[in-house]
């Protein structure tokens, strides 16, 4: 099958975010803690309505991001954990 951050988008923009979300889980098998693999995989739980998933990986997201300049990604994720949604 076709792989690769690209597909995964689209499924989620598809208004699929149940077959995004399988996506970058499997993705995150393979590559833990990848930054935009955890910000899709959260996206795509919180569009499935996966509030207590999308907290976990909104906070592993955080957690990774720790000295990096993603300043937009960690706001929307900061925003996620304390419960400004």
């Amino acid at each position: 099958g076709q792989r690769g951050p690209g597909l995964r988008r689209v499924r989620l923009e598809l208004d699929r975010p149940a077959e995004a979300l399988a996506a970058y889980q499997r993705s995150l098998a393979h590559y833990p803690s990848r930054f935009i693999s955890l910000l899709g995989a959260a996206r795509s739980a919180r569009a499935s309505g996966g509030e207590s998933l999308a907290l976990n990986y909104y906070a592993q997201l955080l957690a990774s991001a720790r000295g990096k300049s993603r300043q937009s990604t960690v706001d929307e994720a900061r925003a996620f954990v304390s419960g400004k949604r």
